[in-house]
């Protein structure tokens, strides 16, 4: 089991990493600013829940979504997780999302939604890079792309090998930039590491306002 993190630093455990082939151990962190929305627990209560796969969840309540995200990878760690996955408290998936992310057996697998606005924005980017302290990436216009280096984190799984490496490199995973979030830092950094993103586009994703945004919206 890895050590805890010492002083607010990431401690990870030598040996071998956890392997996607084994049976997927997945904890589910909920990253909640109040109370979670009644839609998103009837989401989690509908998961089509397998035989192969563990599913363990954490509700995270925070201001600040970098510390709500940093304490999950943190939890993760010192458990025997093979998987982390984020959802956001406003996000709406359907029952059997987490388990196709699963069947991609990738790093970093997430699905695609847009942003809260009049004329929504994918939420996925390439390109990413730092010049001059700032974080600038080319928003993707593609709603069938089949991968990105940079996605929201409001529905992504990621496999605990990408964290062991992040934090063995950088020693940090989650914190924000100027005009930048934190998801962008953390594929960023990852990147760095060779990793990148794969999109599964068909999940049917919404980002829940005052107004439910999908893709439909995206044109």
């Amino acid at each position: 089991m890895p050590a805890p993190f010492l002083r607010g630093k990431y401690a990870v455990c030598e040996g071998e990493s956890m392997n996607i082939k084994r049976k997927a151990r997945i904890l589910i962190a909920v990253c909640c600013k109040d109370k979670a929305p009644i839609e998103l627990t009837q989401c989690l209560t509908n998961i089509n829940r397998r035989l192969d796969i563990e599913y363990s969840f954490t509700y995270i309540k925070g201001a600040l979504v970098n510390d709500s995200r940093n304490a999950a990878v943190k939890q993760m760690l010192e458990g025997s997780y093979t998987h982390l996955m984020f959802i956001d408290d406003d996000i709406q998936f359907p029952p059997d999302a987490i388990n196709r992310l699963v069947d991609m057996k990738a790093d970093i697998a997430s699905g695609i939604y847009v942003s809260k606005e009049a004329h929504p924005r994918l939420m996925a980017w390439d390109n990413l890079r730092i010049i001059e302290g700032h974080m600038i990436a080319d928003q993707i216009a593609d709603p069938k792309a089949e991968g990105a280096e940079a996605v929201g984190m409001g529905f992504c799984l990621i496999r605990r090998k990408v964290f062991e490496d992040v934090i063995k490199e950088f020693n940090t995973v989650f914190f924000p930039l100027f005009f930048a979030g934190e998801d962008l830092t953390f594929c960023y950094l990852a990147k760095q590491c060779g990793y990148h993103v794969d999109l599964d586009t068909n999940i049917d994703l919404y980002h829940v306002g005052t107004y439910y945004f999908g893709l439909k919206d995206y044109e």
